[in-house]
């Protein structure tokens, strides 16, 4: 297992039951609880988000009181215009109960108000809510997946073709 002790996180999301999962799902695997910035509404993402860096991984639900998960994406790639070396926004995965796929092939199509904030290439999953331990299993998945491709920059054409 990779080692994330040092790796920063910012999760915001509204239900205090998917916040506590969340946050024993990161714990389990290595994030160091003084790297994880916790946030329960848009409003006060924002607000943290002023007196702190950019982490190494944003973790949104997508409805939310204030704003929705593209809304804060959006935001918080404004306040932080440092990106990963290669990448042109934050590396991000959006939890949403969304148990019919509607909002995944909405992201997947760019059809989404904002999309072009969620033009992250592999920076951005969208996972659904764990409602069981397997469930648990595809959101431990995604974090590896989406940290490991933090050192892999998008290819020059897709950069180009993203900044039109």
């Amino acid at each position: 297992m990779a080692d994330y002790s040092k790796t920063t996180v910012m999760v915001i999301e509204d239900d205090p039951h998917y916040m506590r999962q969340m946050l024993r799902i990161l714990k389990e695997q290595g994030f160091a609880e003084k790297n994880i910035t916790t946030a329960m509404s848009f409003d006060e993402a924002r607000t943290k988000a002023e007196a702190m860096k950019a982490p190494d991984l944003i973790v949104t639900d997508y409805l939310m009181p204030g704003g929705d998960g593209i809304m804060v994406l959006e935001a918080l790639n404004h306040l932080w215009p440092q990106k990963p070396q290669g990448h042109l926004f934050h590396p991000a995965i959006m939890v949403t109960s969304d148990p019919d796929g509607f909002l995944t092939r909405k992201l997947q199509r760019g059809s989404l108000t904002g999309a072009d904030a969620l033009e992250h290439g592999v920076l951005l999953k969208v996972v659904p809510k764990a409602e069981n331990a397997g469930e648990e299993g595809v959101i431990k998945a995604e974090i590896r997946t989406v940290l490991q491709n933090l050192d892999k920059p998008l290819p020059a054409k897709k950069r180009a073709a993203r900044k039109r």
